[in-house]
């Protein structure tokens, strides 16, 4: 493990409490959250699974109507390699042993992470984000799977739908995270019948991406070396790349931290 894990945990705790703040709007004709949030409360109140799907049939079509522009350099070209390479979501035992197993086994929709950081600090143990790649959509495919690309609509209306009733961290045990209660709970549950979305192991927060979700890239400064860092669940987790002849290869992946 490396002697910087326990810095880089806080690092991405931070983010991840910050995270509804982060995404950005989208340019074109988006359906607004305020009426999404109407959407979900009415199908829940319903207690209607059918309505819930129909919701994220709209949310799927919303995505496939946004057409992906050419990407802008090399290095957003890169990302988008190694992203498809790491993006295990039915695999993700393969990134290294963490406590969650097959945690997406029974889940039929995929919702995909709408910015990745990353920098040119490759080895240097500096975890500064200097850039991002924002309105982020790879082209994605999981046979029976449906894919969900998280745009700013959506981020903000699952949070107000859910809301943030929580109990505190070590409520039912010294070692037990922060949960859901009462309303919240509920409305989680309901979501369930299709999304996983994972309450924040701290409170207040909910992990809506589906996991693992790519946190940052290093790379170094001729762009033939990456190091990815993920989480996974409540953990995080390192994988190395390499790129020989323009292909990207993962050399190696392992969990090193825990929330």
């Amino acid at each position: 493990m490396r002697k910087y894990t326990f810095i880089l945990a806080v690092i991405l705790f931070t983010a991840s409490c910050e995270k509804q703040d982060e995404y950005i709007p989208l340019a074109g004709k988006e359906k607004p959250a305020d009426v999404i949030v109407s959407q979900l409360t009415d199908a829940y109140e319903h207690n209607s699974v059918r309505k819930l799907k129909d919701i994220l049939s709209e949310w799927e079509d919303e995505n496939k109507a946004r057409v992906l522009s050419g990407l802008e350099n090399d290095i957003e070209k890169d990302i988008y390699k190694i992203f498809k390479i790491i993006y295990r979501p039915f695999n993700i035992s393969s990134l290294g042993w963490h406590e969650w197993g097959e945690m997406y086994e029974d889940v039929n929709y995929v919702i995909v992470q709408n910015q990745v950081f990353y920098n040119f600090a490759y080895g240097e143990d500096i975890y500064e984000r200097t850039d991002t790649v924002k309105d982020f959509r790879p082209p994605l495919s999981f046979e029976g799977k449906t894919i969900l690309y998280l745009t700013s609509n959506y981020h903000k209306a699952i949070y107000e739908f859910l809301q943030t009733e929580y109990a505190p961290l070590g409520t039912t045990g010294v070692m037990s995270p922060a949960s859901p209660t009462g309303e919240s709970r509920d409305r989680l549950e309901f979501l369930w019948n299709f999304l996983y979305i994972l309450p924040g192991h701290w409170g207040g927060y909910y992990h809506i991406e589906t996991h693992p979700e790519v946190e940052f890239i290093e790379f170094n400064t001729t762009a033939n070396l990456a190091r990815a860092y993920f989480r996974v669940g409540y953990m995080f987790g390192e994988a190395e790349f390499g790129k020989t002849n323009g292909e990207w290869e993962m050399f190696s992946s392992a969990i090193t931290a825990i929330e």
